[in-house]
C-alpha cells in the first residue's frame, strides 16, 4: 500500500480541477452530509455533493478536524 500524499502535487491538482464543477454550491447535498467521530477527539466532516446531469456525479470533500 502506498502512502504517498499527492495533495500539493501538479498532477492532483490537474486531475482535481477537471472535475471542479462538481463541488459548487449549486451541487451541495447538505443533508447527506456526515460527521465521524473517530479516536482520540478527532472528527471527520463530509461534505456531499451531487451534479445530476447526463452521468450523475457524486462526491465529498472532506476535513479532518480535532
Amino acid at each position: 500500500m502506498s502512502t504517498e500524499n499527492i495533495a500539493y502535487e501538479k498532477r492532483y491538482k490537474d486531475w482535481r480541477r477537471h472535475y471542479d464543477y462538481l463541488f459548487v454550491q449549486a451541487n451541495r447535498r447538505p443533508k447527506q452530509d456526515e460527521c465521524i467521530n473517530l479516536i482520540d477527539g478527532y472528527v471527520v466532516n463530509s461534505e456531499a455533493y451531487v451534479y445530476e446531469g447526463d452521468i450523475n456525479f457524486y462526491g465529498s470533500e472532506n476535513k479532518l478536524l480535532n
